[in-house]
């Protein structure tokens, strides 16, 4: 097959999977999110569980339309990047969420889908127009994955891309190409299953759907400022950043194939922590474990909180 041979869509794809070694990717018409669906997106995000997040609730008008976002718009082509990892930190040591072992998420998939447009731009259609999205920009994020028929969302809310699992980053390119679009996943695989919601620390999982994102030992984690309510550090273990509990214990990760990407690799820092460095948690070290990290989302007097719960939690059970 020549180059020229391939449509639009299938030279995006395969650049996507060849070039960039991106995991999976899916298309999506532009479109404005439907009505029923925006209506409950606004009645969970008004909860009180979710008081710790406000910006769910800001740009409501690029969220509830991506052509907010880019007038020209025509298609989102959304991409999954594996941080699954091929090395991981011991069991029993302070731990990190898969997602923070290696470079700043953001930064990684960003420079791919910035790759990904100027391939489009120079190979595709010179006058095509793009808007990179990475975590950074107000979407409806887990609307569109379902759109383009790359995931749906489990009991866990973690998207699940049918036979790969959830260990996955999401990027989306907002282009004003038409394409050729997947069929939509309107509904979940889960089953009878709810290891997750049997196994959540927090008890975030609730058994009738809700998520209580102030039991989320991730959002306690990481976005929570402050002191946290009673009972939440007892919860936390051994837990420093994140949690993968709900990830682990499911069904459809079973068979997760590491990732191959350099960038996502454990830094040094991650996988040599040790309890003897939290009880002496220093600014130099904060440096050390969080630079060009995910991990500096949280500030150093958060993460000093969650070394101090973790390493007296690891003190209690010695």
């Amino acid at each position: 097959m020549t180059h020229q041979s391939l449509s639009p869509t299938e030279l995006i794809v395969r650049y996507a999977h060849d070039e960039l070694r991106l995991s999976a990717v899916g298309l999506a018409p532009a479109e404005a999110v439907p009505p029923e669906v925006w209506r409950a997106y606004q009645q969970t995000i008004t909860g009180d569980a979710y008081a710790g997040l406000d910006y769910l609730q800001r740009y409501d008008d690029v969220r509830a339309d991506p052509r907010k976002l880019l007038p020209e718009a025509k298609s989102i082509i959304v991409v999954a990047q594996s941080y699954y990892p091929p090395v991981k930190q011991p069991l029993e040591a302070p731990q990190v969420a898969y997602y923070a072992y290696g470079r700043d998420y953001h930064k990684v998939v960003r420079k791919k889908l910035e790759r990904l447009l100027a391939f489009i731009q120079s190979e595709v259609d010179q006058t095509a127009t793009g808007r990179v999205c990475c975590d950074t920009a107000p979407l409806l994020e887990r609307y569109w994955i379902m759109q383009s028929g790359l995931a749906y969302q489990g009991r866990s809310k973690m998207m699940i891309i049918p036979r790969l699992g959830t260990f996955f980053i999401y990027g989306f390119l907002v282009v004003s190409l038409p394409l050729e679009y997947g069929a939509a996943i309107d509904r979940s695989y889960c089953g009878r299953c709810r290891r997750c919601i049997d196994s959540c620390p927090g008890g975030a999982l609730q058994a009738d759907g809700t998520f209580l994102a102030d039991r989320c030992l991730s959002y306690l984690t990481i976005e929570h400022r402050g002191a946290w309510p009673e009972g939440v550090a007892e919860r936390l273990g051994n837990r420093l950043f994140g949690c993968d509990v709900c990830q682990a214990v499911c069904p459809h990760n079973a068979h997760c194939a590491p990732h191959d990407e350099q960038d996502f690799m454990i830094r040094p820092a991650i996988a040599q922590l040790t309890y003897e460095q939290l009880a002496s948690f220093t600014p130099q070290l904060y440096e050390t474990l969080t630079i060009g990290s995910s991990m500096r989302r949280c500030a150093y007097e958060d993460l000093l909180r969650n070394a101090e719960a973790v390493l007296a939690n690891h003190t209690t059970s010695l």
